[in-house]
This record gives C-alpha cells, structure tokens and sequence, in this order.
C-alpha cells in the first residue's frame, strides 16, 4: 500500500461523505427523492450494511454457516450494489415493480461478485489480479464453505437469479438488455457459468 492504511481509511471516510454531499446538492433531483436516496446509502453503508457486513467478515463466529457467509457477502457488497440502482431508480421515476426487479438484480449481482472475489483470491495470482491473493485463507467464505466447484455453482444460481430480476424490468424501461449486457461484460466466459 502506497500510502498506507491510516491514509486509505481517511480517503474512505471522505469518498463517503463527498458522496453524500453530491447527493444533497444536486438541484436536478427532487428534494423528496435526494432525502430517500441518502437513507438509502447511509442504511447500505452503516451497521447493518457495509460496516456490520465486513466487521463480521473480520472477526467471523468460529464454524459459521454458509448462510451466515451469505448474509455478510449480502450485507458488505449485495446492499452497496442494490443502493446504487435503487437510487437509479429513484432519479429516473421508475415504476415500484421496476424499481423492485433492480433491487433483486444488484442483490444477486453483488453476491455474485462476492463470490467471484473468493474464486479469485484462491485461482488466480497477484500478477493476474493486480492485488494480493491468498488472503481469504483461513476465513470463513462461499469457496471455503462450498469447494470451488459448488461455489462456482452458487455463483451462476445468483446470475440466473439476475437475468430473471432483468426479465421482469417492464418494456417501458428497456431496462434488460443493457443490464444482460452488464452480466455478459462482467461475468462471461467464467468457467461453469451460464448466461444468455
């Protein structure tokens, strides 16, 4: 790390509110829909987010269930991801069964990804990556619970699990091809893993 960890926590602390204070300013949002988004993120990033989802990831309850580990994949990344389109949604007046399809399609694409970074952290190299690998050893995640092989399995679960949530987005939306498009552009070609 160039910097060092003392100065990534502090960048991250002020990505974060720099975002929130986007969000509050922007004029071409209405007020109704600025406030909603900002419980939005602060709920996605806060105790039963993104915090309480990796502060379980570090300090894990001795022989957690795979669905434990799911639920902190959910919490740390599934609700980052689902923040991001519900706001989307919210910008763009999508309709409430629109807004819910977007909802389970991040859901299952941040599992997904979650997956796919355990995958990778044990598969592949620093080189490959371009960050460290090897560091998931000892911990509680999908692959180490699963295998690789059942992991991979669970992986395109959520992906099928995304292309359905897509299905549903209304054609008034168009709002499927580009998120199929999405899928195809980040998870194709992944060995095991199926999509349209």
């Amino acid at each position: 790390m160039q910097f060092g960890e003392d100065v990534a926590v502090l960048a991250a602390i002020s990505l974060l509110t720099r975002a929130y204070g986007v969000v509050a300013a922007s004029t071409a949002v209405p007020a109704p829909a600025r406030a909603e988004i900002l419980a939005i993120y602060t709920n996605a990033v806060g105790s039963l987010g993104l915090c309480g989802g990796q502060f379980d990831d570090l300090r894990p309850v001795p022989g957690r269930s795979l669905a434990a580990t799911e639920d902190v994949n959910r919490r740390k990344t599934g609700l980052l991801f689902t923040a991001a389109v519900e706001a989307a949604g919210l910008v763009h007046e999508a309709r409430a069964e629109d807004r819910e399809a977007l909802r389970d399609f991040a859901n299952h694409v941040g599992r997904a990804y979650q997956i796919l970074d355990d995958l990778l952290d044990v598969q592949s190299s620093a080189a490959a990556l371009g960050k460290d690998v090897g560091k998931d050893e000892g911990k509680a995640t999908v692959v180490a619970s699963l295998g690789a092989s059942r992991a991979v399995g669970l992986l395109d679960s959520h992906l099928r699990g995304a292309v359905d949530a897509s299905d549903r987005m209304s054609r008034r939306s168009e709002g499927a091809d580009p998120l199929r498009d999405f899928l195809r552009h980040a998870f194709g070609g992944l060995p095991g893993v199926t999509l349209p």
